[in-house]
């Protein structure tokens, strides 16, 4: 039995890529998986990893092997591709061998290209093109609590849901992670402007990029009037005053606490 639970999957930023990149990709992908069943749990049994070129996904279908051994295995490569990316922090179960499989495979996308790597139940890892371990490490990226306010566009729910949202008051998009149980209210939401809440990943300059966990999603309404409308007023100012009366009374220190300035009143 095939299932999504059982998946890593790697997004390349760029659609446009040589046939030896997937070739090499995935093959790598399978080796990791496979050394790391191996040298976890004996190579008792193997299982059966299916991958989806387009997507450059490996799905494991057990073939013998215990659901748990499989989620553990794909947690690994997913937290050892993330070392790979950051230089440190690696998994107790990547020997020399597994730590030089994964470093290749990062090293290939920040020669080619970037991409977001996902399994279900894990925060993405982001690789960028051109960057290195060294760099990672210097830079002042960081993940906090916060909220994306802008246009929910591009929804998609072959691996790990998620949809893009244009920020408002920027060029960001930033992809957005979401439940299961959420498809029915993003697909609401399509085209809408919307708050979401949860983890955000932010890069060297601030801006954001990724946004997990989320714990809630709302619409954002437009208002009642613009800003254009306001200009120049304050709603509700003269109360059941007349527009006369209110400027009568403020010059004679009779309303808003404004003492008497000596100007005359309206006659």
């Amino acid at each position: 039995m095939v299932s999504e639970r059982h998946s890593l999957a790697i997004q390349p930023d760029s659609t446009v890529l040589p046939p030896s990149f997937f070739i090499h990709t995935i093959a790598d992908l399978q080796k990791l998986l496979v050394h790391l069943h191996r040298s976890s749990f004996g190579g008792v049994a193997d299982g059966h990893w299916r991958v989806e070129a387009e997507e450059i996904q490996v799905i494991a279908s057990p073939n013998g092997v215990a659901s748990d051994v499989l989620l553990r295995i794909m947690a690994d490569a997913h937290e050892g591709l993330r070392a790979a990316e950051e230089g440190s922090n690696w998994p107790a179960s990547f020997d020399d061998e597994a730590r030089a499989i994964a470093t290749g495979l990062v090293r290939r996308f920040h020669r080619v290209t970037g991409a977001v790597v996902e399994t279900p139940g894990h925060e993405p890892v982001n690789i960028e093109l051109g960057t290195t371990p060294r760099e990672k490490k210097s830079s002042r990226r960081y993940t906090a609590w916060d909220s994306i306010d802008g246009w929910l566009y591009i929804v998609s729910v072959r691996r790990q849901p998620h949809f893009v949202i244009d920020e408002h008051g920027s060029n960001n998009r930033i992809r957005c992670q979401f439940p299961d149980d959420w498809i029915q209210k993003v697909a609401l939401l399509l085209r809408k402007r919307v708050l979401v809440e949860g983890f955000v990943r932010y890069r060297d300059n601030g801006e954001p990029y990724l946004l997990s966990n989320p714990t809630e999603m709302l619409l954002v309404e437009e208002p009642e009037h613009s800003v254009d409308d306001l200009l120049g007023s304050i709603p509700r100012l003269t109360e059941n005053l007349s527009s006369y009366e209110f400027v009568r009374q403020l010059r004679t220190g009779e309303v808003g606490g404004v003492e008497n300035t000596g100007i005359p009143a309206c006659s």
